[in-house]
């Protein structure tokens, strides 16, 4: 069994990018340009401490001891001196004022919520009703009737007059809205359902660790700080750390392309990513950022 220890960030869009920056670096460059690329190197690592200082000054969220804005950069930085310098999965847990073991207390929820976010995704707007009747009025043969609706009427009033010769254009008319309301409706309740069964199938029950009781909560009620209990087949609900685990091999190719399980330890590789899938194993991880950052 796995115990607290320095973390490590392994953030998805970070590896992808370096993969594939290493990849180019490669073969663009002669072999004898070692020196060039240590010096590159070391300034990348100078450029990136210097940003981890200034947000390491920056005013911290309420009482917690640090901000969304280092939690984010630590992950897609692999910034490990500065992790470390946090003294690890502990020392993150006692900034973020979470026991690692029992969890969060559930009166901090709100001021959870209003320091890091919530673990909720940014949904686009449903369309309104009257862009589907729109849509319905696009089909060809509906235009063709209404065309000859209004011709029929035109015709209809200069051969019978007023009184009568509307009779045949307003029938056609009427014809023409029927499938219109009636198809616009259909498609609209259709839209609806679609939506809510998205939006319960996406609504995961999550196991987590409250007032040192086990409960069941929904993924969108994650907060950061959150002690989350992962197992073989779940899916990681927000990006976190792992803080105790037992031989946990996780799929990534949701996030880096990769096909290959990654082995998390708590102190080599602690970073689990949004989305991804626990292939082996089991244990506990701590929540540090939402899942809407993917």
């Amino acid at each position: 069994m796995s115990r607290l220890g320095p973390l490590a960030s392994t953030n998805g869009e970070s590896l992808e990018s370096k993969r594939c920056c290493s990849i180019d670096y490669v073969s663009q460059e002669p072999q004898d340009s070692a020196a060039r690329k240590q010096q590159q190197g070391q300034k990348s690592h100078e450029a990136i401490e210097k940003e981890w200082r200034a947000l390491r000054g920056a005013d911290k969220p309420g009482h917690f001891g640090v901000t969304k804005e280092e939690l984010c950069f630590l992950s897609s930085e692999h910034h490990l001196e500065g992790y470390r310098e946090l003294n690890g999965a502990l020392g993150l847990a006692d900034l973020l004022k979470t026991d690692a073991e029992h969890g969060i207390k559930e009166t901090d929820l709100e001021e959870r919520k209003k320091a890091f976010g919530t673990n909720t995704h940014p949904r686009k707007p449903m369309k309104s009703f009257w862009v589907f009747v729109f849509e319905t009025f696009e089909d060809l043969t509906l235009r063709i009737l209404t065309v000859c609706a209004i011709a029929s009427t035109i015709v209809g009033v200069l051969a019978k007059g007023k009184e009568e010769g509307w009779y045949d254009g307003v029938a056609i008319s009427f014809a023409v809205l029927l499938v219109v309301i009636t198809t616009s409706v259909s498609d609209y309740k259709q839209a609806i359902q679609f939506r809510n069964l998205n939006l319960e199938k996406d609504n995961i029950p999550i196991q987590v660790s409250r007032d040192y009781q086990r409960m069941k909560i929904s993924i969108w009620d994650i907060v950061v700080g959150d002690i989350v209990h992962i197992s073989t087949g779940d899916k990681i609900p927000a990006d976190g750390v792992l803080v105790e685990g037992h031989s946990v091999l996780i799929n990534e190719s949701s996030m880096t392309g990769e096909s290959k399980h990654v082995k998390k330890d708590v102190n080599e590789q602690p970073f689990l990513l949004a989305g991804c899938t626990v292939a082996d194993g089991q244990g506990r991880m701590m929540v540090s950022g939402q899942a809407v950052s993917h």
